[in-house]
């Protein structure tokens, strides 16, 4: 089995944990910065040559939109089968977030741009003999639109980088710090952190000593900065940072007490991976990919956003609790140097890539 991975966005997920173990596989990186024309081009050559000189059993597509439908075309050419790695709902939520995205400032023209790529996703995910899916959640998904069958869909979680993630906590005479880390490219991440608000504007009232950071960039970072200065009390506005893009958040995971994560947009959110994989509790909705990742009460906390007091007493509670908010930061590192090591990912990928392709 020789697999050839077309990747662009986070190359690393799948050739690190290829590499970990050792495996034998080829590489196409689509460069996300080139023109769509380019882009296409040059996919397509390099697929098509990587196949006839690598002898690919199977090309595994990690790209989508235009390059992906290079190499879906590239692979149909030659005869070769196609699998699809998914960490989103290529076809569903994330598009419709982006067309919602383009309509909240007006964009005609972004809108038809992820309408078409929708159309062009569909078509190389219905070419695919089978799918690696990052969580159960986008499996079911996936598998009640008849898309795949559920011998057909395999689910291999992200794997965690532990390098990139080592920092030294600062003075713990600072307070209390709850953070939340989100890309606000996508209105239901916005939408989740207006929500989370709600009940963290509850925990400053009770705890003087703590502050609120929300680090994330993206074109919903103004109107949260807007939504803050609007809806957030004037009193606890000086303790609510919203902070944009950060570069080093290494230690912001290292010096907060607690992750507070709310989205309803996710596969499995590297987020929730990072923050798990530093020692850092994490309160989640009860939703997506953080089911696969949270235990409610082992691992985390998984409460409802929307329910009155749930998000509030978790918080709280683990602010209060010194032994219960390290153990659930300890039972989650652990839990994530068992099942997101990259040896463990690499091991999975192969098997998967063994199974799907004789299905």
């Amino acid at each position: 089995m020789h697999p050839l991975v077309v990747t662009a966005r986070r190359p690393w997920e799948v050739i690190e944990p290829l590499e970990a173990v050792g495996a034998s596989f080829s590489t196409v990186r689509v460069d996300p910065s080139a023109s769509v024309g380019h882009r296409f081009v040059d996919t397509y050559r390099r697929v098509h040559q990587a196949i006839a000189t690598a002898s690919a059993d199977i090309v595994v597509i990690d790209v989508y939109d235009v390059p992906g439908l290079a190499a879906w075309a590239a692979a149909k050419r030659a005869g070769t089968s196609i699998l699809v790695r998914l960490v989103g709902d290529k076809i569903g939520d994330v598009v419709d977030d982006q067309v919602a995205s383009n309509r909240t400032v007006g964009s005609i023209a972004g809108q038809m741009s992820h309408r078409v790529t929708n159309v062009m996703n569909r078509r190389i995910i219905s070419a695919a003999t089978g799918a690696i899916m990052v969580s159960s959640e986008l499996k079911t998904r996936y598998c009640e639109r008849g898309l795949f069958g559920a011998h057909e869909v395999a689910v291999v979680p992200v794997p965690f980088r532990p390098d990139a993630f080592t920092a030294t906590p600062a003075n713990a005479s600072d307070g209390e710090l709850i953070l939340s880390v989100t890309n606000l490219a996508f209105k239901r991440k916005f939408d989740g952190i207006c929500d989370a608000l709600e009940g963290i504007q509850t925990v400053l009232e009770r705890r003087q000593s703590a502050r609120y950071v929300i680090a994330g960039g993206g074109r919903f970072e103004a109107p949260l900065r807007q939504y803050v200065e609007r809806h957030c009390d004037p009193a606890l506005r000086e303790r609510i940072t919203v902070a944009g893009f950060v570069d080093d958040i290494a230690s912001l995971y290292a010096n907060a007490d607690v992750l507070v994560y709310i989205s309803y947009l996710d596969g499995y959110p590297n987020v929730v991976l990072e923050a798990q994989g530093c020692g850092l509790p994490v309160v989640a909705n009860d939703a997506l990919g953080m089911r696969d990742q949270i235990t409610d009460g082992e691992t985390g906390r998984l409460i409802d956003p929307t329910a009155d007091g749930q998000l509030t007493h978790a918080v709280i509670e683990l602010l209060e609790d010194e032994h219960t908010r390290e153990q659930l930061g300890t039972n989650a590192r652990e839990r994530v140097e068992r099942e997101n090591a990259r040896s463990v990912i690499g091991a999975q990928l192969q098997d998967a890539f063994t199974k799907l392709s004789s299905e």
